[in-house]
C-alpha cells in the first residue's frame, strides 16, 4: 500500500462515527497523518497534547506496519469489572459505606474489594480497591491521631 492510499485511508477514517466519538483515537490518527505529510514530529504532538512518550510509541506502532488498527488497541490488562460494573461501583462510593453494613465513615480499599466481592464474586486486591476511589477523585481520608 503506498503512502497516498494510506493518507486517503486515514482521512476516510477521520470523516467516521466512530472517531469522533472517541477524542483520543482521533489525536492518533491525526498523528499518523501528521507522519505521512511530513510535518514536524514535535509541533504535532505538542500540537495534539501528548506526552513525548506516547507520540513516540504512536509513531513506532504505526511506522511498524502502516496500519491504523494498531492505533486503537489499549495499552495494559484489561479491567477486572466491566463498564457496567464499573459505573455501578461509582454510583455505591459516591454513598457512605454505612450504608451497606461497613462500620468506616468513609471508603477504603479493605471495605470495596469485600463489597466487590460480595456483589459480583470478583475477588480484587486492596490496591485496586483504593485505584478506583482515586478514579472518581474520592481520596482516603487519613486516620486521626
Amino acid at each position: 500500500m503506498s503512502s497516498e492510499d494510506i493518507l486517503k485511508k486515514i482521512k476516510d477514517e477521520l470523516k467516521t462515527n466512530k472517531v469522533k466519538k472517541d477524542e483520543d483515537y482521533k489525536k492518533k490518527l491525526m498523528l499518523a497523518r501528521d507522519i505521512l505529510e511530513n510535518k514536524n514530529f514535535k509541533e504535532s504532538y505538542i500540537k495534539y497534547n501528548m506526552s513525548k512518550s506516547t507520540a513516540y510509541r504512536i509513531r513506532k506502532k504505526f511506522l511498524r506496519n502502516y496500519d491504523t488498527e494498531v492505533l486503537l488497541k489499549k495499552q495494559g490488562r484489561p479491567l477486572v469489572l466491566n463498564e457496567e460494573q464499573q459505573l455501578h461501583l461509582i454510583e455505591v462510593l459516591k454513598k457512605k459505606p454505612y450504608h451497606f453494613g461497613y462500620n468506616n465513615f468513609y471508603w477504603n480499599g479493605r471495605n470495596i474489594s469485600h463489597y466487590i466481592k460480595k456483589k459480583y464474586d470478583i475477588y480484587i486486591t486492596e490496591q485496586t480497591g483504593r485505584s478506583y476511589l482515586k478514579k472518581i477523585n474520592c481520596y482516603l481520608k487519613k486516620a486521626k491521631k
